[in-house]
């Protein structure tokens, strides 16, 4: 029983460990100009994120990709959204555990860059449905847990008396 419990207890914890911990994380830069981003980002470590796969969303369709490309040999691409669609933009650039998001809001004049901010996940995208799913498998893993660990006390007792 004691195993079990023992077993039980190391397997939640390295299934509760944060995926940041296990990896380095995404840091992305931008510089503004009046029509254009330019972006680049790059893990923790300073190395570039080659070859990222980056999504662009337009705020009139959130859920179809406006734009699908992949950042150069420095992890840089240069976003140009259409001034005729005003609102905030979604990029996404990475895929898995190693991911950024940026919201970019775009008037008739142009991006504002002053207004530019990050964001976690976008309830339409994929990064926040995998987030959902490992919430549920982790909790799956908590009550086996706990009812292993309760039945299996129950069992003993009853075997001992």
């Amino acid at each position: 029983m004691k195993s079990f419990l023992t077993l039980s207890a190391v397997l939640l914890s390295i299934v509760s460990l944060p995926k940041v911990a296990l990896a380095h994380s995404v840091e992305t830069d931008y510089q503004s100009m009046s029509d254009r981003l330019e972006i680049q980002s790059m893990f923790s470590s300073g190395e570039a994120f080659e070859g990222a796969p980056v999504v662009v969303y337009a705020p009139n369709d959130p859920t179809t990709p406006w734009l699908e490309t992949t950042t150069d040999e420095n992890g840089e691409f240069v976003l140009q959204p259409d001034p005729s669609i005003p609102g905030e933009w979604s990029v996404e650039i990475g895929e898995g555990g190693h991911w950024d998001n940026l919201i970019v809001p775009v008037s008739g004049e142009g991006i504002e860059s002053e207004n530019i901010s990050y964001l976690e996940g976008h309830p339409y995208h994929t990064h926040n449905r995998n987030r959902i799913a490992n919430r549920y498998i982790l909790a799956g893993v908590v009550g086996v847990t706990l009812v292993g660990g309760i039945g299996g006390g129950i069992l003993r007792r009853q075997l001992k008396g």
